[in-house]
């Protein structure tokens, strides 16, 4: 049975037994409902106002768009981008034992922040919500992919529906290990419509762990685009 599907389950017995603790430091009590102590909340970069609707972080120019994104060569092939942190220090930490280190309890927290984060800044309720899909045989040697687990839990906070309407072709590298335009060259021609899913005329939002340079969202963007989507959003738990 997959392991994204009992999570939730076991999640759920857990807190009946033991009292929740922070996410990060584990020794203090996380705040109720919110996943973590106070002082590792405190300690989160937190994106704040202005932002860049180009790719969901800070604005750091008069303009409106960020000053990576005015250089990105064009504009993006999506609406709007939200994020929630900047990509260091606790978030980081977070999000990289949430996707290296079997550590699938983070999914709710962040998806649950995402969710809001949508609602204070998105550009309006998508149709559906959407991961980014891994190819199988990352999903497999990982156990889930942790953009599905944070979609299901965007999708129940924003109350849509939430469907895998991509997959991805062949495995490639990893992102973090690439330069800009070996990004760009390594996400050429990965993702597929999935048969039978339709897209014409929805709004679609698509989540991600982390916005980098944007080219693996971009690839992703592209083939619902074909498809007749109607625009694109995208959400990530953090800009990097």
């Amino acid at each position: 049975m997959p392991r994204n599907f009992l999570f939730p389950w076991f999640g759920g017995l857990r807190n009946l037994v033991l009292p929740p603790v922070c996410l990060f430091c584990r020794r203090q009590p996380a705040a109720e409902g919110a996943g973590v102590c106070r002082g590792c909340g405190a300690e989160l970069a937190w994106i704040g106002i202005p932002r860049c609707p180009g790719c969901g972080g800070p604005l750091d120019t008069a303009l409106a768009l960020c000053g990576e994104c005015l250089q990105a060569g064009g504009p993006r092939p999506w609406r709007q981008a939200v994020s929630v942190f900047r990509f260091h220090g606790l978030a980081r930490q977070g999000i990289h034992r949430f996707k290296y280190r079997d550590c699938p309890e983070f999914a709710p927290w962040f998806g649950r922040l995402m969710a809001e984060a949508w609602g204070q800044h998105g550009a309006g309720m998508p149709d559906v919500v959407a991961p980014v899909p891994l190819h199988w045989l990352r999903e497999w040697r990982r156990g889930y992919n942790q953009a599905e687990l944070l979609a299901r839990a965007v999708a129940a906070g924003l109350g849509c529906p939430h469907q895998k309407l991509l997959r991805r072709q062949h495995s490639t590298k990893q992102q973090a290990k690439l330069h800009f335009l070996e990004r760009q060259k390594n996400m050429e021609g990965v993702f597929r419509l999935k048969p039978g899913a339709e897209v014409l005329r929805k709004r679609v939002l698509l989540v991600d762990d982390v916005m980098t340079t944007g080219a693996t969202l971009a690839a992703a963007a592209g083939p619902l685009l074909a498809a007749g989507a109607r625009e694109i959003g995208i959400l990530t738990a953090a800009r990097g």
